[in-house]
């Protein structure tokens, strides 16, 4: 595992001939798999996550209560949920892919309607706090009106609903204007649960769209009350992965081989802003691994930010070639003091914009207040 790996730095691995280490508390073995935080117990028959336990939390982290689970799959053909849902009909396949110890994989294989073959992988990693999950949908033809989900019923007992919106975390209702869509909801990254003792980060890598339970799909012919006026936001979701319901320029039916990957993270001591913000974006932007050479020194990092919740958001050459641009986002919610340490003094920094302009000189730490962007224009 890679760990402490230093932020815009490096850490070097070698690979060398020997036997390698069996340490670890990873484990795969029949429809369970565990580390020393985390246990999942996979269903049988729908082979959703029947179980999701974390330690230093009470309780069952699944809504079981009407026999789905977690990464459950949902197809429904035509627009009426109710009538028209359809789940996977075991009983499934599951094969342990990695046993351990430091990396556990259970991949479960089915039929599932509206596909050839749906393959969905969950994977857990030694020391690690995060349940991976991979969806390979190979999706059948269909003309008719469809659409295709995975589910999550989440057991969060008066946990609050968080979205994350660009630049932001959104809670549905409260934070929403009269006449704006209720059906479904876009999301940047996350989705977190949680109540004032702990809660449940999910992370989504390759679909932004979701619903709440009851689903409402719009008819073709579009009017207000296709969409609810209000929603009380309950615990179950699901990712919106595929459909056909606009009937414009769109292509009329989706398939082949697609790939939904989602990561779960239970957490404790409730909501955190900025601890989730770098949950979300840490998936989304994994660490890359390239070839090294070990006779050459190891890099010192770029630069280094002190300040509870704040996030660097991008870090390019300017445009013209002359200066480094920076952009720091306060993703908590109170105010913060921003302090950069670069590998090599600059010789100027410049309060910018997005136009790469010099505002006004920038000599002491940025004082930041909660959500707020600020654009560097660092001249090395």
């Amino acid at each position: 595992m890679a760990r402490e790996v230093p932020p815009f730095g490096v850490r070097r691995y070698s690979v060398v001939k020997g036997n390698g280490s069996k340490q670890g508390a990873a484990k795969a073995a029949g429809l369970a798999i565990a580390n020393d935080r985390l246990s999942v117990e996979i269903n049988p028959q729908s082979g959703a996550i029947q179980s999701l336990r974390c330690k230093g939390m009470a309780g069952d982290l699944v809504d079981g209560s009407k026999g789905q689970g977690i990464n459950d799959y949902l197809y429904i053909i035509g627009r009426d949920p109710a009538q028209d849902n359809q789940r996977v009909e075991g009983p499934v396949k599951v094969t342990v892919e990695d046993a351990g110890p430091v990396v556990a994989t259970l991949s479960i294989e089915s039929a599932a309607p509206g596909c050839a073959k749906l393959t969905r992988k969950v994977r857990i990693f030694e020391g690690g706090d995060t349940i991976e999950l991979i969806n390979i949908v190979d999706k059948g033809k269909e003309l008719r009106p469809e659409g295709v989900y995975f589910m999550y019923p989440l057991h969060v007992p008066g946990g609050i609903v968080r979205i994350d919106i660009p630049w932001a975390a959104e809670q549905p209702e409260k934070d929403q204007i009269p006449g704006a869509n209720r059906n479904f909801y876009c999301v940047q990254r996350w989705v977190d649960i949680s109540n004032e003792e702990y809660g449940l980060t999910w992370v989504t890598v390759d679909a932004p769209m979701l619903q709440f339970d009851p689903i409402k799909i719009a008819a073709a012919a579009v009017g207000a009350e296709q969409y609810r006026q209000t929603i009380e936001p309950g615990q179950t979701f699901y990712s919106w992965v595929m459909n056909n319901h606009w009937e414009t320029n769109y292509a009329a039916y989706q398939e082949g081989v697609c790939t939904f990957r989602y990561v779960l993270r239970p957490h404790t001591g409730g909501y955190n802003q900025a601890e989730t913000q770098r949950v979300g974006r840490g998936v989304c932007n994994p660490l890359l691994v390239f070839e090294a050479d070990p006779s050459q020194p190891l890099p010192a990092s770029l630069l280094e930010v002190e300040g509870e919740g704040i996030v660097v958001t991008s870090l390019k050459p300017a445009r013209d070639g002359q200066a480094l641009m920076v952009r720091l986002f306060n993703a908590g919610d109170r105010k913060v003091t921003a302090r950069l340490k670069w590998a090599k003094d600059p010789k100027k920094t410049w309060i910018s914009n997005p136009m790469e302009d010099k505002i006004s000189s920038c000599t002491k730490p940025v004082e930041m207040v909660p959500y707020q962007i600020v654009t560097l224009r660092v001249e090395p």
